[in-house]
């Protein structure tokens, strides 16, 4: 697929068509579905998480579902070097890995495609460092660095993701309370 675009982002939903197919994806509540070629594919396959009674689009999400969808729209060969573009259902995997881990208050990552077909999520911040490879749906690398803590590691993440509940706690600012008294 290679001319999607974001027509909107709301609270409700979010829509990626095909100028190319005429056929649309879309996030509302449980009825989450990506397609290519023409093929549709139920997101609730991917998730982990059971689904919300109603989302809550914040601006990290907004930023990186249009990230994503500039990317799915890469020709094939965009890096001069035979790169191919993401995979409409890697896409919407690497969105619903982000909206499962990621907190309001999460840093929003930067997002890089790769040249395999994947994309990169990547956290750079004051001696912590987070790089997600997102290859397909279940088939990702994560790479950390915690010069604070003096740990790292590389690792891939296949079917149990909760190793990186940690990671994500990690990257999160807690949220300060309102002082009563």
């Amino acid at each position: 697929m290679s001319t999607n675009t974001l027509q909107s982002i709301s609270e409700q939903a979010f829509r990626i068509s095909s100028r190319e197919t005429g056929t649309v994806a879309s996030t509302e509540s449980t009825s989450t579905t990506a397609i290519r070629s023409g093929e549709v594919i139920p997101l609730s396959r991917y998730s982990r998480q059971s689904h919300r009674e109603k989302p809550h689009v914040t601006g990290w999400q907004q930023a990186i579902v249009a990230s994503i969808c500039e990317y799915l729209a890469l020709p094939e060969g965009w890096d001069s070097y035979k790169g191919r573009p993401i995979r409409p259902e890697t896409g919407m995997f690497a969105i619903q890995l982000l909206n499962d881990l990621m907190k309001s208050n999460t840093p929003t990552p930067q997002v890089v495609p790769v040249s395999t077909g994947g994309i990169q999520f990547e956290w750079h911040l004051a001696g912590y460092d987070l790089e997600i490879y997102v290859a397909a749906p279940y088939e990702c690398e994560v790479s950390y660095d915690d010069r604070t803590g003096g740990q790292s590691d590389d690792f891939p993440v296949e079917i149990d993701f909760s190793p990186l509940v940690r990671l994500f706690d990690r990257l999160t600012p807690p949220i300060a309370l309102p002082h009563v008294g």
